[in-house]
């Protein structure tokens, strides 16, 4: 029984080492995980918030146009002949630089007015349309250099006449939300690092009274001294200690019982 305590103590300190070494790995990939999916949350949700920021703002300047065409159009005019829309949608283009283009195009998806001359007459993209005749008020696409926010021209007998489409530049949303996300990295980083540091100490310090409780154990059971044991394990130390004291007592009785036999 004497090997128990003679055999552990050269073997301890590399077990530890080991011990050591995969808890702080299992501890600093869990603190990875945790900080990266904190980062991609926050990234997402910013990334959702400044596009509605970015959609409310244009949605604004399509209500005051909206306002004016139904307007128009309670006064009996008819969606074709609305005068004085032009210079109110080149008004509203100009008071925003995030606004390149505004269009307003009938149902069958036929560019009625626009900012852009050279886009009267010819056809929104099938996507446009295709959004716009499914939306009941506010409609929007998201296209590769461009963001589309538009609402539904309805007149005073609740019929489609028509369709807005404010176009607005996705270049000013990406580049805030690149450099948000790029500040997002940086700080996750940090505090990873920070994070993984704290954990490890603490993790340290917890293993190495695990490790002096351990080996007082041990002592104890070995009968090389009388250690403090951790009162949590007093009670289980004290029944292995008589375990290991009956079985001795039981193997001695054997081995003199063997002894006589053998006489």
């Amino acid at each position: 029984m004497k090997e128990f305590g003679g055999g552990s103590p050269g073997r301890a300190p590399g077990c530890m080492k080991t011990t050591y070494t995969r808890f702080i790995g299992v501890a600093i990939v869990v603190c990875l995980f945790a900080v990266g999916m904190a980062t991609l949350l926050n990234y997402y949700k910013f990334k959702s918030t400044v596009e509605k920021v970015a959609r409310d703002r244009i949605l604004i300047t399509a209500s005051t146009i909206d306002n004016s065409v139904e307007s128009s159009l309670g006064l009996g005019m008819g969606f074709a002949e609305l005068t004085t829309l032009p210079s109110l949608m080149e008004r509203e283009r100009a008071s925003d630089p995030l606004v390149t283009a505004i269009d307003v195009f009938d149902p069958s998806g036929k560019i009625v007015y626009s900012t852009v001359a050279e886009r009267v007459g010819s056809r929104v993209p099938d996507a446009w349309l295709a959004t716009a005749s499914r939306a009941k008020e506010e409609w929007w696409v998201t296209e590769p250099r461009e963001l589309v926010a538009g609402v539904v021209e309805r007149n005073n007998f609740n019929l489609t006449v028509g369709y807005l489409a404010i176009r607005y530049d996705r270049a000013y949303v990406d580049r805030s939300i690149t450099e948000v996300g790029r500040n997002l990295l940086a700080i996750g980083a940090i505090a990873f690092v920070l994070v993984a540091l704290a954990v490890s100490g603490a993790l340290v310090l917890i293993l190495r009274r695990f490790e002096r409780d351990m080996r007082a154990i041990e002592t104890h059971v070995s009968g090389q001294g009388a250690p403090e044991i951790p009162p949590a394990f007093a009670v289980a130390v004290g029944e292995l200690k008589q375990a290991i004291a009956n079985a001795e007592s039981d193997l001695a009785r054997v081995n003199t019982k063997l002894a006589s036999a053998g006489d």
